[in-house]
């Protein structure tokens, strides 16, 4: 499902989180789509995120981006532990940089006030805080695992905003440990099928 014809976002080149692994992963991830990174817990999928993002020293391989830091979000996995300013504005405008339209059209977006406390919203608010403010306001976006806290409704919508930006042109990456979030991708990434040959 790898299309190596378009402009590449990543690249990824023998990498492998574990020196005692023999099995590593190349691939391309490219412009224009809407790419998983799918495998069972554990698999390794937030590892390769880390490492994307500059977080985790793997021990082996080459990521080379395509893009500057400045126009990438990356949402990991414990969105809580991203939230420390007092009101949900100030969060807003920290995501968005600054412009008060958009960071009003965020909160309206995930149905917050702005005058709301951070600390109030659930988690799965701060996690859609996070992935709407991501697709309003940068070119790349990566989730680990952006559907985990969400009900079934708030997916959906997620899988909307993720089709409605990738046609604005964000690239789309994620992570996911179940098939049926499969479904937008254009592309999959299967770690099953690497590290379980």
């Amino acid at each position: 499902m790898n299309n190596n014809n378009n402009e590449k976002v990543l690249s990824i080149r023998d990498w492998r989180y574990r020196l005692a692994d023999n099995k590593r992963v190349s691939y391309d991830i490219c412009r224009g789509k809407i790419t998983a990174i799918y495998g069972s817990n554990g698999s390794g999928k937030s590892l390769l995120v880390k490492s994307i993002a500059e977080v985790f020293d793997y021990p082996s391989g080459k990521i080379e981006r395509f893009f500057n830091f400045e126009d990438c979000g990356i949402l990991l996995q414990s969105p809580e532990s991203l939230i420390f300013r007092e009101y949900i504005i100030d969060e807003a405008l920290l995501i968005v940089g600054d412009d008060i339209k958009l960071a009003e059209l965020l909160l309206s977006r995930i149905g917050v006030s702005k005058d709301r406390p951070s600390l109030k919203l659930s988690d799965g608010q701060k996690r859609l805080l996070f992935i709407y403010g991501y697709l309003m306001s940068k070119k790349v976006v990566i989730f680990d695992e952006p559907f985990v806290s969400i009900d079934s409704v708030s997916r959906d919508e997620i899988e909307r905003a993720f089709l409605e930006s990738k046609e604005a042109g964000v690239d789309i990456i994620y992570t996911a440990n179940r098939r049926d979030h499969l479904r937008i991708a254009d592309d999959v990434l299967d770690f099953n099928e690497i590290f379980n040959d």
